[in-house]
């Protein structure tokens, strides 16, 4: 389309269409936008911008939904090799998909891990929040990683390709989706294991600070998406038990 066709109805009616990840995506992408145009108009190809009144709105964000006992049961029963590693150790520690395949030998430490980096449209970059953090392993974790020998003197990575490089996030996707699907389990993206990690954690009654410092995101952020889980088992049953009316 010939940028004087972008009229604001045309920018409203895809911005109706998009499928937004976040309000935050959303937002950046506007921010662009509006900036090209601008220039645009700058070098006298448009009068005006249209993005300028292209208002972000309200965005629901999607409510989140982790997986079950039986299902992450199910999952792992389908998947296979250094994929359902990773992915056992993202359940395990709560880290997020891009830093499990930026791990590497030299950030295993006895009882936790050095969370420094992500992998991110395949480069290694720093973390989402631009800070490294320790992550504390759970025995279980400590156990999967001790006798992960495959890759821990072929190597940097910790998880690795058959070429030996580290894993894509997409790569990673379609394992999950595929065993997902073999394992009849409604699909959710492979973060959903990070939130059912919180989602846990909170349940079992950890330390809201702890948790956020595990997560790598303020405790804040942890209230915000995780606060209907804390103390949820206790909780549920002590509140329950007051509805018990005898009519």
């Amino acid at each position: 389309m010939d940028v004087k066709e972008l009229t604001l109805p045309v920018l409203r009616q895809a911005d109706r269409e998009q499928e937004w990840k976040s309000q935050k995506t959303r937002r950046d992408c506007q921010s662009v936008l509006a900036g090209v145009l601008q220039w645009c108009v700058k070098e006298g190809v448009l009068e005006a911008n249209p993005a300028r009144a292209l208002v972000s709105g309200r965005w629901q964000r999607p409510e989140i939904d982790p997986f079950t006992d039986d299902e992450i049961r199910a999952i792992f029963s389908e998947l296979r090799g250094q994929p359902a590693l990773l992915y056992r150790l993202m359940l395990e520690t709560g880290m997020r998909t891009g830093e499990a395949c930026a791990l590497q030998w030299g950030d295993v430490e006895e009882t936790c891990l050095r969370v420094q980096a992500t992998i991110w449209e395949g480069e290694r970059k720093s973390t989402k929040t631009h800070q490294a953090r320790k992550v504390a392993l759970t025995s279980s974790a400590i156990a999967l990683l001790k006798g992960h020998t495959e890759t821990r003197f072929a190597g940097t990575w910790v998880f690795t390709t058959i070429k030996g490089n580290a894993y894509s996030e997409e790569h990673l996707t379609d394992a999950f989706r595929a065993a997902c699907e073999r394992a009849g389990v409604r699909y959710r993206r492979p973060y959903t294991l990070r939130h059912t990690f919180a989602s846990k954690a909170l349940s079992a009654g950890v330390e809201v600070a702890w948790l956020a410092q595990q997560l790598g995101d303020r405790v804040e952020t942890v209230l915000r998406h995780y606060a209907r889980w804390i103390g949820s088992a206790e909780r549920d049953a002590r509140e329950l038990a007051k509805l018990e009316f005898r009519w």
